[in-house]
């Protein structure tokens, strides 16, 4: 099996920088706030947790049901946001000491299902029948994956996303936040912030937002790529790292 790497100090970061985070020490508490003075990290983190709420809200206002999260994270709220009696989630994520900080926060009567799956290893997951579990022999499902795929290959992304497209049915819709750059991803400011990344031990992809599109063929782009903040209608950061940057959201289908 392929070795992960779990790259903790991005979810710790990211809980440093919420009000519900609890996946962190005051060490990393004091590392998101010294960021939130030069950089717009927290702030960023912030949107992106709003973006989720967001995003499952909305699509219990469509009417789905079932409810896919790949990379849900350490302090799942999705089944919160979007409970109705019938609905059902299935979550997963990379890290196992993940998952078990948030099976332990899950209530006996949440009817989620959460399990240890690298984007890389979803297919088989579910070839070997974790989505039967999770949804029985439904497949009209609503799909997010939120600010998790800059950490993945492009090889990863476009195995993974195009084996859901062929596995749920028509209907189903995927949302997505990823980092991105308007310049070429060869500018050296992006060079710069792949850099910084790597300096706080939360190394990332850092793409031309024009790939979005072709990384998640055949589903069909219907909404963005669009900054976060500017979806959501949060106001704009006055930190920028320039040349674009910024965590994109974008909306895709499968008609």
């Amino acid at each position: 099996m392929e070795k992960v790497n779990y790259n903790p100090r991005t979810a710790t970061l990211y809980s440093a920088a919420l009000e519900d985070g609890d996946y962190h020490s005051g060490g990393h508490s004091l590392a998101a706030s010294l960021l939130g003075m030069i950089t717009p990290f927290p702030e960023k983190m912030q949107i992106n947790r709003a973006f989720s709420r967001h995003m499952y809200e909305g699509f219990a206002n469509e009417g789905f049901t079932n409810f896919l999260d790949v990379g849900a994270g350490p302090m799942p709220q999705g089944h919160v946001w979007a409970r109705k009696s019938g609905n059902r989630f299935l979550m997963v994520d990379h890290n196992p000491d993940i998952v078990q900080h948030a099976n332990c926060k899950l209530k006996d009567d949440d009817p989620v299902v959460y399990e240890v799956s690298s984007v890389k290893d979803l297919p088989d997951k579910l070839e070997a029948g974790l989505g039967d579990r999770a949804f029985g022999d439904q497949r009209k499902i609503a799909i997010g994956s939120n600010a998790v795929l800059m950490f993945v290959s492009d090889e990863d992304i476009r195995k993974t996303f195009s084996y859901l497209y062929d596995w749920v049915d028509s209907g189903s819709v995927l949302e997505i936040t990823m980092t991105g750059v308007t310049s070429p991803e060869s500018h050296f400011r992006a060079g710069m912030i792949r850099r910084f990344f790597r300096w706080i031990d939360a190394p990332m992809h850092i793409r031309n937002i024009g790939r979005f599109k072709e990384l998640l063929a055949p589903w069909e782009m219907v909404k963005g790529p669009m900054p976060t903040w500017q979806w959501i209608g949060w106001p704009p950061s006055k930190k920028t790292a320039g040349v674009g940057f910024d965590i994109y959201a974008m909306r895709l289908i499968k008609k």
